[in-house]
């Protein structure tokens, strides 16, 4: 794949950055990973959805999507999905964050906060404190707070 070739075509949601630098598309129809010299479309029959909104790399180095229709892992070589068959409320994934503790944060549209320990899904809605459910984006500052960018304002949440 060549800048250009397909690439034009689809719209993207999101980019990423590996820690060894490759660059990482979130489009409407691939994973798209670019290192500099060569681009390579992913579209892995393990992804329900292809219309990637959100992504990040843990501390493993592993990448996190978020999609329309759920949650998946990336390894380089193996995928990995979380969908309402594994507890995930059905929704659109509207944003993520890794934390330092290892876990993971996802926000939702329409549908509140998930809290991913690595066993458990916990939700947090506007029942719990949230200004609003719909999660457009979410960040975590160097002391552990969380915040919450929403349809109606910004949430934040201390550990």
């Amino acid at each position: 794949m060549k800048p250009g070739d397909d690439l034009a075509a689809l719209s993207t949601y999101t980019i990423a950055v590996a820690p060894d630098g490759v660059i990482w598309f979130g489009t409407d129809g691939a994973l798209i990973r670019y290192d500099s010299k060569n681009w390579k479309a992913y579209k892995p029959d393990e992804l329900v959805d292809n219309r990637i909104t959100c992504m990040t790399f843990a501390p493993d180095g592993a990448l996190w999507l978020g999609t329309w229709r759920g949650i998946f892992r990336f390894d380089g070589k193996n995928w990995q999905s979380f969908t309402d068959q594994e507890g995930l409320v059905k929704g659109s994934v509207t944003s993520i964050a890794a934390a330092p503790d290892g876990t993971f944060w996802f926000g939702f549209y329409d549908k509140g906060v998930l809290h991913f320990d690595g066993k458990t899904w916990f939700t947090y809605s506007n029942v719990d404190g949230l200004v609003n459910n719909t999660v457009q984006s979410l960040a975590i500052s160097p002391d552990g707070t969380l915040w919450f960018g929403t349809g109606t304002g910004v949430s934040h949440y201390s550990q």
